[in-house]
């Protein structure tokens, strides 16, 4: 049966090394060995799916495990026989490499390599992509990628063997290679166990193997001949006709052969891989991680190219939004500012009118507020001349009472009164004595007298100057009238007695 394909897969493996008690030599950059790793933990990673609970503590680890195929894995360990059998246990894997290590005639040290792995992927051409599960792309941290275009964890198509039987004779016509041409120093019996690994992200086998072989010079035993395989030795050199003839052979070298010599055994066994070499990866000496890990490098340069040309094409439509948006804006700018103005007109008129307002309201309430003075004022002043208005009336009614009581003034003195008192005692002897002498025209002194009398009292009585009792009485009545209005002024009561003082009232 023809194992050729439409397309023509990549045959290859690639090999780690681990130092005694399954320390990992250390990575570039680095130094010592790496701190984690041992051949328990080396087997109990290939052979997990011996155990459901390993399986979850490497799923864990491993995003890309797909636990519900770890029941399709398929797990031996050498019988010694020169066979394999199904294994059912780590401590198997574990027992025949300490078997192993006590047939070397000089013992390991902590320097010596002792574990080598190697896996064997499944060429993808045997392969389909899984319809139900995907993959995870991982970071140099074994942590999901998140796709910068989706935002979702970024994953591959899962690939699964299109054929399990056909997957398992590939697996051994490839294990066969190692074994039986050189590659493991030992041959079968330095085949330590075997894993077909179907629940990851494509089928491979794991290959755990010692590079131990007969030592010639101890009989019985063994001696590691890692260097003689995998680095350069003395013992392994160029053969005559080389150019290179008696030199030591690199490990890059060797390396390079050995794939070379693979991909010529797996085309001779029928399988459709290619014939040339990959000078890309020409003597690589990489472990699966670091294959996985520059596929999903591949896979993360390729996601954010796309998200990049995506981002640049949403950066064309956003920059016409935004200029679509600037023009917009400064149309807006420019109506705003023009509301601002219209506003700002506005608010100076309002401000104006409230400004009016206020002094309108001010002068309101400065005349609301001289008003009410002006009343207060007013209606003190009515209270003050009501208050007087009342105090002369009664002091009218006081003065009323008083004259009435002080009966009616009295009249001034006749002329009869006044002759009397001009002529005083005399008068009659006068008066005979001014009849007695006449004049030539028939008058007498008398009458002479007495025109002189008459237009004397006119004259005293018209200029108002007192003339005898008259003079008595009006300076008196002047005198009790000031003293009575002064007293009534002045709020001072004043008895009939003090004001009649010196009047003449019934003197």
């Amino acid at each position: 049966m023809s194992k050729a394909g439409a397309a023509v897969g990549r045959a290859a493996f690639r090999a780690t090394h681990a130092k005694t008690g399954g320390k990992f030599p250390p990575k570039k950059g680095s130094a010592g060995a790496q701190p984690h790793g041992s051949n328990e933990a080396i087997i109990k990673e290939a052979l997990r799916s011996l155990d459901p609970e390993q399986s979850k503590i490497e799923a864990a680890k491993n995003p890309n495990i797909v636990l519900a195929d770890e029941a399709l894995n398929e797990n031996w360990v050498n019988d010694g026989n020169g066979g394999m059998k199904p294994a059912t246990s780590f401590q198997e894997a574990l027992d025949y490499l300490a078997s192993r290590n006590a047939q070397l005639f000089r013992k390991q040290t902590a320097n010596d390599y002792e574990l080598t792995e190697i896996v064997v992927h499944l060429p993808d051409n045997l392969c389909i992509d899984d319809p139900v599960n995907v993959s995870y792309v991982l970071d140099e941290n074994g942590k999901q990628v998140i796709s910068e275009k989706t935002g979702q964890p970024l994953t591959k198509p899962r690939r699964i063997a299109r054929d399990p039987d056909e997957a398992r004779r590939y697996f051994n016509d490839a294990q066969e290679f190692l074994t039986e041409h050189g590659i493991v120093a030992g041959g079968h019996d330095g085949l330590h166990w075997r894993t077909d690994q179907y629940s990851e992200h494509r089928p491979h086998m794991q290959l755990g193997f010692d590079s131990y072989a007969v030592d010639p010079k101890h009989p019985g035993f063994l001696r590691n001949e890692f260097s003689r395989k995998w680095f350069s030795h003395r013992d392994v050199v160029y053969p005559d006709g080389h150019p290179k003839a008696g030199k030591s052979v690199s490990g890059k070298v060797k390396l390079s052969d050995y794939q070379t010599a693979m991909r010529e055994h797996m085309i001779e066994r029928g399988w459709p891989v290619e014939a040339e070499i990959d000078k890309a990866n020409e003597g690589s000496y990489l472990g699966k991680k670091n294959y996985a890990r520059a596929d999903n490098n591949r896979i993360i340069a390729e996601d954010r190219l796309a998200a990049a040309r995506e981002q640049e094409d949403q950066n064309a439509v956003d920059l016409a939004e935004l200029e679509e948006a600037d023009a917009d804006l400064e149309e807006r700018t420019q109506d705003i500012a023009q509301r601002e103005t219209d506003w700002l007109t506005r608010k100076r008129k309002l401000d104006a009118r409230e400004a009016d307002l206020d002094r309108r309201d001010q002068e309101t309430a400065d005349d609301r507020l001289a008003a009410q003075n002006e009343r207060r004022e007013a209606e003190s002043l009515n209270a003050a001349k009501r208050a007087e208005i009342a105090r002369l009336r009664a002091l009218r009614e006081d003065v009323e009472r008083d004259l009435a009581a002080a009966g009616p003034a009295p009249q001034p003195p006749s002329y009869d009164d006044m002759r009397a008192e001009f002529l005083g005692e005399q008068s009659a002897q006068l008066t005979a004595f001014a009849k007695s002498r006449k004049r030539p025209d028939g008058t007498t002194m008398l009458d002479d007298f007495e025109d002189w009398a008459r237009a004397k009292h006119a004259k005293l009585t018209r200029q108002g100057q007192p003339v005898g009792r008259y003079e008595t009485w009006r300076d008196r009545t002047a005198a009790a009238q000031k003293r009575l209005t002064m007293a009534q002024l002045n709020d001072a009561p004043m008895r009939a007695s003090e004001r009649d003082r010196g009047h003449g009232y019934g003197e």
